[in-house]
């Protein structure tokens, strides 16, 4: 297992999940790497869009990752 990073939202649930789906495409080794996934998809969606599919407060999370990428984890 390795320490990954992950864009996280508030989802109509209350609770803060990983805003993306739990495979190694959206787990990051970098810090860096997730902010650049997270800079993209505020800058190509409207913010009712990412609100409606993604959640609200979109944040970078660090998270426990198994070797193959998926996270240990969903809900922070």
């Amino acid at each position: 297992m390795y320490t990954g990073y992950v864009i996280t939202a508030i989802k109509i649930d209350g609770l803060r999940h990983m805003a993306l789906n739990n495979d190694g495409s959206n787990t990051h080794k970098t810090k860096e790497s997730a902010q650049q996934q997270l800079d993209n998809i505020i800058a190509i969606n409207s913010p009712e869009t990412i609100k409606q599919t993604l959640g609200t407060d979109l944040r970078i999370a660090t998270v426990q990752c198994y070797d193959h990428g998926d996270a240990a984890g969903t809900v922070f």
